[in-house]
């Protein structure tokens, strides 16, 4: 993904897509050859794709609805067994799906930080996820490149993929929470209004989790969501400890470039913000974890680019870069290894 960079940066596409593709390829390699016990729910999908093979659509349809399958997904999956009889092959284009969807939204974010460190976060913060939680990984990844189309003042097409994103797991309603504040933000007429309301979105970040709870109990996201609720995690890290110091350099940065008419930045910078406010509900609820994924996913764009505004020495740079690798080597083996998140590790192929 560094040789991809490198050549997209002087506009050799044709070399960065062939780098991106064998980047991606890396990782869905990895997640095609995994076994169907790599992953709490993986064995799940693997039933659902292998009945796709001897089922009209319409048998197949009502099975998986009965389950509360999203109808996206079902029609994905019925797709796939047309041309392959493979689980290997099924869950390869799972993963190559979703990570193409998030390498196309990097390359769309008009950005100041290395594409390549923003891989290395996804790889290590959100890649675990598609291990295991793979449908609402996949409406995720096309929320994020929503978000990059959102950024980009494509509205209309943000709002289709979100949409479409829903067909896959119903938890991506919460994105439309997102462009409103993105909305709002990018409607501001200069940077006193800009950090004015900022300030005014963090103040009332609180009362959000009072609507994603509502959003819950409504029974939208499905009644299997039921069974999350209240179920917290005796193993949990301290998470709010671990996003701390990226949150102060963030803080940091914001100030610094207060008076900056930065509307993209400030949009991303609140929703790691807001992922960080919101985390207390978060450690109570499974499923308000998986709501936050959608603010949480921001994290790609924004450790990367807050380290990268917070100094223009270069050695101090690349200091702050290795040290972000390292605190999320140490994430990553807390979480996937220690406390086994997901129930991905060890990890065990065909």
């Amino acid at each position: 993904m560094f040789g991809a960079q490198k050549f997209l940066e002087k506009n050799i596409k044709s070399i960065g897509y062939l780098f991106s593709f064998l980047g991606i390829l890396v990782l869905t390699v990895l997640a095609a050859r995994r076994s169907s016990y790599v992953g709490t729910d993986t064995l799940m999908y693997s039933n659902f794709f292998t009945e796709a093979l001897n089922s009209s659509f319409k048998n197949y349809f009502h099975l998986l609805s009965d389950f509360g399958v999203e109808p996206g997904f079902i029609l994905f999956n019925f797709l796939i067994s047309k041309f392959t009889s493979s689980v290997i092959f099924y869950q390869g284009i799972c993963s190559f799906f979703i990570e193409t969807m998030i390498w196309c939204g990097l390359i769309k974010f008009k950005r100041k930080s290395a594409l390549a460190l923003e891989w290395i976060v996804f790889c290590l913060l959100f890649y675990g996820n598609t291990l295991n939680i793979m449908r609402q990984s996949i409406a995720l990844a096309i929320t994020f490149f929503a978000y990059a189309l959102w950024s980009n003042k494509r509205n209309k097409y943000s709002i289709l993929l979100i949409l479409i994103a829903m067909t896959f797991h119903q938890s991506s309603v919460i994105a439309f929470i997102v462009l409103i504040i993105g909305r709002y933000l990018f409607t501001r007429k200069n940077s006193t209004q800009l950090n004015r309301s900022a300030l005014l979105i963090l103040m009332l970040t609180p009362f959000l989790g009072l609507i994603i709870e509502r959003i819950n109990a409504t029974g939208i996201l499905g009644m299997k969501y039921l069974n999350y609720v209240n179920i917290a995690s005796s193993q949990n890290i301290n998470a709010f400890l671990i996003r701390l110091p990226l949150c102060i350099l963030i803080v940091i940065d914001l100030y610094r470039n207060r008076k900056n008419e930065n509307y993209t930045d400030m949009w991303l910078y609140l929703l790691t913000l807001q992922d960080l406010i919101l985390l207390p509900i978060q450690n109570n609820s499974v499923v308000i974890g998986r709501l936050l994924l959608f603010f949480s996913i921001s994290k790609i764009i924004t450790y990367p680019q807050a380290i990268n505004d917070i100094t223009n020495n270069r050695i101090l740079r690349y200091a702050l870069n290795i040290l972000l690798i390292i605190l999320l080597l140490i994430i990553f083996y807390l979480q996937v290894i220690e406390n086994n998140n997901g129930g991905i590790y060890p990890y065990v192929g065909y």
